[in-house]
């Protein structure tokens, strides 16, 4: 009866094993597929895999987890999901107060700020006082900082147009495509304002 009991409790060990190890090879494989989409741009589907990845660990934070957990929060912040990005970084601060990461998180921290006052400056926009609007995007409008700065450099533009300043709009735009050529609706206002 021993030798039968030691036996199952043997095989139950191997079983628990193999899905315990099935579960690892799979967080690996759903992160190294996170990896891909992130390099080639697809930070939407890269981390829908980093949260299935992170779900493999059965909640336990290994060095793999923590690597996961800081790839998604990339992925957050280009998907300009700064408020999930800053949740994030707070976790991995958590997990790991480092000066790195308290760096990040508290720079992420800024950044949400200098987002919600952009968003208080659309409201003042959307109601028609560009010159209000136009000041407020004064005091956050950079193009060496990061994307909400840019972003106020960008409405900063686009309120001097409403104001008819077409010749700064202009020269703001130019400044703007020089360091974001991509962008077409930049592109769009540039060639409306310099045309005035």
């Amino acid at each position: 009866m021993r030798e039968y009991l030691f036996k199952i409790t043997l095989l139950l060990s191997a079983v628990i094993m193999l899905f315990t190890g099935c579960a690892s090879n799979k967080m690996y494989t759903l992160r190294d597929e996170a990896i891909e989409k992130y390099k080639s741009g697809s930070y939407a589907e890269a981390r829908e895999l980093f949260e299935e990845a992170l779900s493999e660990g059965n909640g336990q934070v290994s060095e793999v987890q923590y690597d996961i957990l800081r790839y998604r929060a990339e992925c957050e912040l280009r998907l300009k999901d700064y408020e999930a990005a800053k949740k994030t970084y707070g976790i991995l601060l958590k997990l790991d107060p480092s000066d790195k990461n308290r760096e990040l998180y508290y720079d992420l921290e800024e950044q949400f700020e200098r987002v919600e006052e952009i968003n208080r400056a659309f409201e003042v926009m959307a109601s028609g006082d560009y010159e209000a609007a136009y000041k407020e995007m004064d005091k956050y409008a950079s193009l060496g900082g990061d994307s909400s700065a840019a972003l106020a450099w960008f409405n900063k533009a686009v309120c001097a147009e409403y104001l008819g300043n077409w010749e700064e709009a202009a020269s703001l735009l130019k400044d703007y495509l020089a360091v974001y050529p991509d962008d077409e609706a930049a592109r769009k206002e540039y060639n409306f304002a310099k045309t005035r």
